[in-house]
């Protein structure tokens, strides 16, 4: 990937569209944060099991988040970032579909695992990207900004 020295106040421009999409990736799961436990205790399910799902989606992201560096080094960052997405985008919609509008707690727990593994795939593979698209000299900049629009986002 060729280096690129066009920012404005440390925030790469050329990476300004992934900048965008974490934040507005964040603000998704934040607003979830939000709301979704107690919805799933509404569905008539106990707040320990609704507590497992939780857990079991931090499970899913802390493992995917370990290996999304590795495999973005693999086998790129955009083609990490593009399986992160497809992967969260097609687990939401059969979690909400299939988990969450049928109450089926074991369909919740395996979407939203799966769901959990993939954000970080994503997520993660950004800095990858972040870290071979600007010059050393930048990179801590370039990474405020990530955590900036991570924070933006879920806040």
């Amino acid at each position: 990937m060729s280096i690129n020295n066009k920012q404005w106040l440390g925030l790469p421009l050329n990476l300004l569209w992934g900048y965008i999409a974490i934040a507005v990736f964040m603000t998704g799961d934040g607003f979830e944060l939000a709301f979704l436990s107690h919805y799933i205790k509404e569905l008539g399910f106990s707040p320990a099991q609704a507590s497992f799902a939780f857990t079991l989606y931090g499970l899913a992201a802390a493992l995917s988040a370990w290996i999304s560096g590795v495999v973005a080094e693999i086998i790129t960052p955009l083609k990490t970032m593009m399986i992160g997405f497809v992967l969260w985008c097609v687990f939401h919609v059969l979690f909400l579909v299939f988990g969450l509008g049928h109450a089926n707690y074991a369909l919740i727990l395996v979407f939203y695992g799966i769901r959990g593994f993939a954000y970080p795939l994503f997520l993660y593979s950004f800095i990858v990207a972040i870290i071979h698209n600007v010059k050393s000299d930048n990179a801590s900049s370039a990474i405020g900004w990530f955590w900036a629009v991570y924070s933006i986002g879920i806040g």
